[in-house]
């Protein structure tokens, strides 16, 4: 009978231990569920502006893009000839494989503007419209267009230089080619100005910024 006693003992010892060992695995089990899954960013390029911004937002930094996806790639480097390519669903760089994979899955891909600013110094003008072309391309597909300004947690009003105006009470596409603006320029009109809807266009191309006000 003690025998039995003694069996029943040790049973019921390496049941209670098992459920102690099964409570603790729950419960880091739990733990593990209940951490909150940081989002994570990848950058194409180098920006330090960019990097602070996400590092506040406390997304954590990678540079797996590549084999790997990320919730937000911001790309601030690019080869101009790398847009009509992903315009075209085309890729022959890792980096444009790695922008379409994230484009195809429903991830945020940023474009900083400032990244294809280089095409503003071309003076061939067909050019640059077919470039500007695949770019609204690029954009439909999903890709987002920002200003650098975007990530500052101030974003500066721009200077002076970088305004340009306009008094005329009818603005037309060749009245706006004619200022040459550049992308992201901020363009004051007067406040009660019509723009007719191909100005419109090609201002939205270019991200102008159109500011009605009164000026003397």
């Amino acid at each position: 009978m003690n025998q039995f006693d003694d069996l029943v003992d040790e049973i019921a010892k390496r049941v209670m231990s098992s459920l102690k060992e099964k409570n603790v695995n729950d419960s880091n089990t739990l733990k593990q569920t209940n951490t909150i899954q940081l989002k994570s960013y990848a950058m194409i390029g180098e920006n330090t502006i960019v990097e602070e911004y996400y590092k506040k937002q406390n997304f954590k930094s990678t540079k797996e893009y590549s084999n790997a996806l990320v919730d937000v790639l911001v790309i601030s480097e690019v080869n101009l000839y790398s847009i009509p390519r992903l315009a075209n669903l085309l890729s022959v760089t890792k980096e444009e494989e790695a922008i379409l994979n994230h484009i195809l899955n429903n991830k945020k891909v940023i474009l900083l503007a400032e990244a294809v600013q280089g095409i503003e110094k071309t003076e061939n003008k067909p050019f640059k419209a077919l470039f500007q072309k695949h770019l609204n391309e690029v954009s439909k597909m999903g890709i987002e267009i920002v200003h650098l300004s975007h990530f500052n947690e101030e974003p500066k009003k721009a200077d002076v230089q970088s305004q340009k105006s306009i008094k005329k009470k009818l603005i037309t596409l060749k009245s706006v080619q004619e200022l040459e603006l550049d992308r992201g320029e901020v363009f004051v009109i007067e406040p009660n100005a019509i723009i007719t809807a191909l100005a419109k266009d090609y201002l939205n191309d270019l991200s102008i910024v159109v500011e009605r006000r009164g000026m003397s």
